[in-house]
């Protein structure tokens, strides 16, 4: 197998039979309007990965791993569309995905259940689907006569690699996203000490994960891809040059994985590297020439050839404007509320406000389900979301989802109590239609009785067996600090001394103490087997 590194999550894996197109994103015109760009810049590589697809004899794949725009490139597929290739998809239970490929207009599209494999000439690729409501993504894994290409990209299934490799056998290379993607704290009214603050505990929790995955697997080499992006926004760009950040570039996971598991190689990437299962090395280093002195100019540079495209697309808003978009924007949010089937359990504020208002919002009065119109922001309990009109706008009239709006990061948040809640976070993300399965999906994960015993501290405790942020399964956890329980998936901490208590939301897994460990301190490791409980 010949693996192509295109950049960001995508990869070219080339057999003697098949072509494999890995989450392609190559399009100049970026993701989420324009907030998200490649880095360092791939385009140099649209073309000849699309000549490759037109004129290669062997049998080619495109498999898309979830819809964010970073991995579901609309722009390259329709490149593509009239050549015979196959497209691999996750069957989700929501088809934004399957129903965006369709409009694309490609003949053959295969739907992929979880554990699903596609027999290819001397060997199979195979997806994993992760399908939790709030988010939705998939891993793959090729093998190619008995060579193991694992890639999960931003799908945090580390609960599940131990059985990924007993089912498998040994992954020769592995890869998964090492870098943060989501709007906190980058978003948040913060001080900047409780900015750097929570950057770090985000980035250590991220990399302490991926060094555990790469501890259970084994692999010969792990490649660090799946960002970080680069934001070319003016409002955006300062983001790039953060002294502490969750956009973490890749010598700082090569760094910490190369200290911490000595029996795996690995390396930074640069678009157009080539990586041979022959030799089990690099055949091909290509060169990006960015210093860590020359970021500044480099991101400078890149944003200034990408400022026409990205001023078409930001316009101000007229203030008679912004009024009507207010409006509508509250009758969107009263059919989500509508859909929110556990209003009752919430006493807190939403309130969303457009960047051009000051001094009109609207405030969603989730326990008495009541929608109004507010001139001031509460002084407790609440959650605040200002953005831009012309973003609002563009969600109003379904030029990108509630979810793509809010990985545009062009938001500002706050809120009070300074907590994480699921549902909370869900609401504003979800399409209307799916505001009700979400609740439902966690409500179900909630009530799960399911239970199993852990050790932290030279004491045993009887836990719920999944975190009830999205079902992590606890069994692969880890001790932190004799006391804390760390879900494998997003690396939520429970306070098992205190009654399971999460550290950053109101969530538990109601941890009782059972007795005394057989060896004080001990602490099970991600992937040990755990007593499970009914």
């Amino acid at each position: 197998m010949k693996l192509t590194y295109l950049g960001h999550a995508g990869f070219i894996a080339e057999t003697a039979a098949e072509v494999v197109v890995i989450d392609p994103w190559l399009s100049p015109e970026g993701a989420f309007d324009m907030s998200w760009f490649q880095f360092p810049c791939n385009h140099h590589l649209l073309a000849p990965t699309v000549d490759l697809i037109k004129n290669t004899e062997k049998k080619v794949y495109v498999y898309i791993s979830h819809h964010h725009q970073d991995h579901f490139d609309r722009d390259f597929l329709r490149q593509i569309t009239a050549c015979p290739v196959t497209l691999v998809i996750p069957n989700f239970r929501r088809k934004s995905l399957s129903d965006g490929i369709e409009a694309l207009g490609f003949e053959t599209v295969k739907l992929m259940e979880d554990n699903e494999k596609i027999p290819l000439q001397d060997g199979y690729l195979r997806v994993f689907v992760d399908d939790q409501e709030l988010n939705r993504d998939s891993a793959l894994l090729l093998n190619d006569a008995g060579f193991n290409f694992l890639d999960l990209n931003d799908c945090k299934i580390f609960d599940r690699v131990a059985r990924i490799t007993q089912d498998n056998g040994h992954i020769h290379v592995f890869t998964c996203q090492h870098s943060g993607a989501v709007w906190h704290p980058a978003c948040y009214d913060y001080e900047t000490a409780q900015y750097q603050k929570i950057a770090k505990s985000k980035l250590a929790g991220k990399f302490r994960a991926v060094a555990n995955a790469i501890s259970t697997l084994r692999p010969d080499w792990y490649l660090p891809s799946a960002g970080p992006p680069c934001f070319l926004d003016p409002d955006l760009i300062h983001l790039n040059f953060q002294e502490i950040t969750t956009f973490t570039k890749q010598d700082k996971i090569v760094s910490y994985v190369s200290d911490r598991v000595k029996d795996t190689k690995t390396r930074e990437l640069n678009p157009g590297d080539i990586f041979d299962s022959q030799v089990l090395d690099f055949t091909h280093r290509a060169q990006n020439g960015i210093t860590a002195a020359g970021l500044r100019p480099y991101i400078e540079a890149y944003a200034a050839r990408c400022c026409e495209g990205i001023e078409r697309l930001r316009k101000s808003t007229p203030g008679e404007r912004c009024i009507d978009i207010l409006d509508r924007l509250a009758q969107e949010l009263r059919l989500k509320l509508d859909e929110f089937r556990v209003r009752e359990d919430y006493d807190i504020r939403l309130v969303f406000g457009l960047l051009e208002l000051p001094d009109r919002f609207v405030s969603l009065d989730l326990r008495e389900n009541r929608v109004t119109f507010v001139d001031r922001l509460p002084e407790s309990k609440y959650f605040v979301l200002m953005a831009p009109a012309w973003e609002i706008e563009r969600v109003l009239n379904r030029d990108v989802t509630w979810e793509d709006f809010c990985l545009t990061f062009r938001v500002k948040l706050s809120r009070s109590p300074d907590t994480y809640d699921t549902l909370l976070q869900g609401f504003f993300q979800a399409e209307i239609k799916d505001v009700g399965p979400l609740c439902d999906r966690i409500l179900e994960i909630r009530n799960s009785t399911g239970r199993i015993t852990v050790e932290a501290g030279g004491c045993r405790y009887e836990i719920d067996a999944h975190c009830p942020h999205q079902g992590g399964d606890l069994q692969y956890g880890w001790v932190e600090e004799d006391r804390y329980w760390v879900c494998p998936r997003h690396r939520w901490k429970y306070d098992l001394a205190n009654g399971g208590r999460c550290i950053s939301s109101n969530d538990s897994i109601h941890a009782q103490r059972s007795g005394h460990a057989r060896k004080s301190g001990h602490a099970q490791k991600s992937g040990q087997k755990i007593t499970k409980q009914a």
